[in-house]
Order: C-alpha cells, then structure tokens, then sequence
C-alpha cells in the first residue's frame, strides 16, 4: 500500500514540475488566453489572475439595475472565450468548464462553454451574467476556467444599482 501511494505522489509531483505522466508521455502546461468582450464590441485579453476588472475586456460589469417588480430589466452580459494558444489539444476539467466563485457569485451566472476539448487554434465562448440583485453596491467574483493542470481565474465586478440609477 505505501508503495502504491509513494508511485501516485511521484507521478503527481513529475506532472506538476513538467515531468513525465506515463512513460515517454511530457506533461505540457495548457497555454490558453481568456479574452473578453469590452463595450466597445471589440475582444481584448483579460490577464490571468488579474485583479483589477476593466470594461474594456468585458470584467467590469459597470452600474447595472435589475428594475422593479412592475418593470424588470434583463441581466447584464458579456461573451467571452477562452483559446487554445498551445500547440496540443487542451481538455478542459468540468463540468462545469466555467464558474464564477466567491462571496458575490450569486449576482453572477455562468453559461459554460459546450465542449470541452480544444483543439490547437480552437476557441470556445462561454458568458456571464450579472443581476444588479442585491444590496445597492459592488460586487465581486472569481470568473474560473478549469485547465488539465491548474486554473485560469480572473476577477469580474458589478456594481447594483437603483432603477432610478440614484
């Protein structure tokens, strides 16, 4: 039994160095980009393990109100899709490929991408949503794709607002 746990914990070890996953098999870290959709329409690259939400990749929401009782308004979306700029085929971990975690994920949703293997070159979309519920404030969540070896998290923020924008 220890040896069997001594072999799992030194393939797991190889693998996470870049090592070797079986034999002559290297492990390649999966080289992907997430890039988002800005207000302007244009895709641009949101930074892995960024922090700081922007408009111009789509990661900032902005001030958004999910109106009134009488005269709802439709959650706020922004595409994005997640590339594979490697030069092997990436599978991704899922489902779900695509979450949205932390204290304020409930004002976000995720539609996750539809398959979830990428071929070199090939890129998948996935959106997500943002309310406006919730106390009148900002919001923040980790946007996570689930890569083979680690995973792409990036910050997403919305701000709720009342429907008379005060």
């Amino acid at each position: 039994m220890t040896t069997c746990h001594t072999t799992v914990a030194i393939c797991l070890l190889l693998a996470a160095c870049g090592g070797t996953s079986g034999p002559g098999e290297p492990v390649t870290p999966a080289a992907v980009d997430v890039i988002g959709q800005g207000a302007d329409q244009i895709f641009r690259l949101v930074p892995e393990g960024s922090r700081t939400p922007s408009s111009v990749n789509g990661t900032d929401f902005g001030s958004w109100s999910a109106g009134t009782i009488g005269n709802p308004i439709a959650p706020k979306v922004k595409t994005f899709e997640v590339l594979n700029v490697g030069g092997s085929q990436v599978l991704l971990r899922g489902p779900p490929f695509v979450e949205v975690t932390g204290n304020d994920a409930a004002r976000f949703s995720v539609h996750d991408v539809s398959a979830a293997t990428l071929a070199t070159g090939q890129a998948e979309q996935f959106t997500i949503a943002f309310d406006g519920l919730g106390l009148l404030g900002p919001h923040a969540a980790e946007a996570v794709v689930h890569l083979p070896d680690r995973d792409f998290m990036f910050t997403v923020t919305g701000t709720s607002a009342s429907p008379s924008g005060d």
